[in-house]
């Protein structure tokens, strides 16, 4: 299969579940890097230029990131590109972590799922001034409500970036919350929305989409 191939059997499958996902990374984890440059280079590209708008330059030098289903880290040269020199990882594959740490640019790798109430092990509340999630909303992968651990985790005045296929909003039913629950989440005072932006051919052709959150 090409590369588009393989990455559409995975986010496209309607029936799959979380641990068929977690098995399919553990097996694709030694070729994702190759298999997805082409895919994934405008959005992660997009999302670090949204950031470096966003998050003050004079502060990313000293800031904690938290790249939360960072994979294999593909987004962390983009991140080290715009200044941030702290960055740890979380991910539900140890085999993807184990490629991420061969880029020696990522200090805690984490081995964890999120959602149903779950904290990421030894992260303390309101430990990150950044919280980054590229790529894990889309069929059995992240929960919706791990949207809790992100506001957990990050500091007041923190911020939360996410980079994400549009599509999935209607075609996943598991994310057609998503959206409500970010509104739900600003009504309820934790944190202000900043900006929701949308791109054409960004992710496998199909529209991108990005939020920016910065909690209270």
């Amino acid at each position: 299969m090409s590369s588009e191939e393989i990455w559409k059997s995975l986010v496209n499958n309607k029936t799959l579940d979380p641990d068929q996902v977690h098995t399919f990374y553990t097996q694709w984890a030694k070729s994702y890097d190759h298999d997805m440059e082409e895919i994934t280079v405008i959005a992660l590209s997009r999302l670090s230029d949204i950031i470096r708008e966003h998050f003050p330059s004079n502060q990313r030098s000293e800031a904690l990131v938290l790249d939360v289903a960072a994979g294999t880290g593909r987004l962390g040269p983009h991140l080290a590109g715009i200044g941030f020199k702290h960055m740890d990882a979380v991910d539900y594959s140890q085999p993807m972590l184990d490629v991420l740490e061969k880029l020696d640019l990522y200090n805690k790798k984490i081995c964890a799922a999120l959602g149903s109430g779950r904290k990421i092990p030894g992260i303390e509340d309101e430990s990150y001034d950044v919280v980054t999630i590229s790529g894990g909303f889309c069929q059995a992968h992240l929960p919706i409500d791990s949207l809790e651990e992100v506001v957990r985790v990050l500091k007041p005045g923190g911020y939360f970036f996410n980079a994400m296929t549009k599509y999935y909003l209607d075609s996943v039913d598991s994310l057609h919350g998503l959206e409500p629950l970010m509104r739900q989440m600003e009504t309820d005072g934790k944190w202000l929305m900043r900006a929701r932006l949308v791109q054409d051919h960004v992710i496998g052709g199909k529209q991108g989409l990005f939020h920016v959150f910065q909690k209270l």
